[in-house]
């Protein structure tokens, strides 16, 4: 609570907290507000809003409290208040650097199963039927039964069904190009993708042979229309294919 004197004005203590407040407040408003969004985060306005500038508040209220009561001569008061200011900005950037986000995975197994796209026309029109059926408000491409058979007619690829022995996912830092990657995990797993890495014939994805992949985390499509474009978008499935040399580069 900030002091007041007996008219119920802030008295010298209560001025100099809420002074010392404001400006550590708005140091953490702004960081906070603009900080995030150099990084496309968009919780940049709301962390800004409702945690750094509040903190920053408090924290700042709470140095002026301090210097008052400890009597703090000025040179150093004003130097310790600087530090702090400096300590409050870099906290909340550092707050809103985004942390290492899952760039794609290494996966190691065999391939059990492999077929046509176009094989898989019926489980792909049931599947989006059931969407269209289950959101009638979703927006959907016309003639999307016809657009789906083409796509997949005229895939360059096939699909798989792949058992993962052992996986490790690679990470890529939020603001910067550098990747690394994490330890094995192992975990059976088995699911199907699209290939095309080896062509569109089935006889270029040999079976159970022990096979080093990649599934790389999709591209976000600038459509947002029922089913999404593309053969992997269609099937509702993801993308193996060979580990790209930036990967293999990683130093382990």
């Amino acid at each position: 609570m900030i002091p007041v004197d007996e008219i119920g004005k802030p008295g010298r203590v209560g001025r100099t907290m809420l002074r010392r407040g404001i400006i550590v407040g708005l140091v953490g408003l702004v960081c906070g507000y603009f900080g995030p969004l150099r990084y496309s985060m968009e919780q940049g306005p709301l962390m800004g809003l409702f945690v750094t500038g509040p903190a920053g508040f408090v924290i700042g209220a709470a140095a002026g409290w301090v210097f008052e009561k400890a009597r703090i001569g000025g040179v150093v008061r004003e130097s310790i208040f600087g530090v702090l200011l400096i300590g409050t900005a870099w906290a909340t950037l550092a707050l809103s650097r985004p942390g290492p986000q899952v760039f794609g995975t290494v996966r190691e197994g065999v391939i059990v199963r492999c077929q046509s796209p176009i094989m898989r026309l019926p489980t792909a029109l049931s599947m989006w039927r059931a969407t269209i059926a289950a959101d009638p408000s979703v927006s959907v491409r016309p003639e999307w039964e016809r657009e789906v058979r083409r796509v997949l007619q005229d895939a360059h690829g096939v699909v798989i069904e792949f058992v993962t022995r052992r996986r490790r996912n690679v990470y890529r830092d939020g603001t910067a190009s550098a990747l690394r990657i994490g330890p094995w995990i192992v975990q059976e797993e088995k699911a199907e993708y699209f290939a095309d890495f080896a062509g569109a014939a089935c006889s270029s994805y040999p079976l159970v042979r022990p096979e080093r992949l990649w599934a790389g985390l999709p591209g976000v499509s600038a459509s947002e229309e029922i089913p999404p474009p593309g053969v992997a978008g269609v099937l509702g499935v993801e993308v193996l294919e060979s580990v790209p040399t930036p990967v293999l580069a990683i130093r382990r």
